[in-house]
């Protein structure tokens, strides 16, 4: 049997969270594709990777966490 991955850890990732507070659910909207976007551009020039969206929050040092809010 399958065990959900996504948040078998119990902490779920930085794009998940992203993707769940999307209000655009289909994934080829437009603004769903400018939502990403934008996030992207806010996230990298906050200092952090691209690929850093593939981390559990609860993954990121205190300070890190801090500047996300």
């Amino acid at each position: 049997m399958l065990a959900q991955q996504a948040f078998a850890d119990g902490s779920p990732k930085v794009e998940e969270l992203l993707l769940e507070a999307c209000p655009f659910k289909n994934t080829f909207e437009r603004e769903r594709f400018e939502y990403e976007r934008e996030f992207d551009v806010l996230f990298t020039g906050l200092g952090f990777r691209k690929a850093d969206k593939k981390r559990a929050l609860t993954n990121f040092p205190e300070e890190s966490r801090l500047r996300s809010h």
